[in-house]
């Protein structure tokens, strides 16, 4: 019994520490339903997210205004113009870039 109270408090702790299974991470936070959920991704995608969300951002600083920003944005990367909410991603980034600069 007490091995079990034991496992008890380690499963607790970690899913307080770090939501995410072994070998996946947390990047920020992701709409499921009406509720927010921690977003977990392979180790090895976040570095490739990272690299996409820094060439997002340098088309952001290029770009003239919002319709410049998602046009190029768009054309850069094909899958992103097929996302669903493609629009409300790209003007919710070129917020927070500019909130930022």
């Amino acid at each position: 019994m007490k091995h079990l109270k034991t496992f008890e408090n380690f499963v607790k702790e970690k899913s307080a520490d770090d939501p995410c299974w072994d070998g996946y991470e947390m990047i920020g936070m992701k709409k499921k339903g009406k509720k927010e959920v921690p977003n977990c991704v392979p180790e090895d995608e976040s570095e490739t997210n990272e690299g996409y969300m820094s060439e997002l951002d340098i088309i952001r600083q290029e770009s003239k205004n919002l319709q410049d920003f998602i046009k190029k944005a768009k054309a850069e990367f094909p899958d992103i113009a097929q996302m669903k909410e493609a629009d409300v991603f790209l003007h919710d980034l070129w917020e927070m870039g500019n909130k930022i600069d």
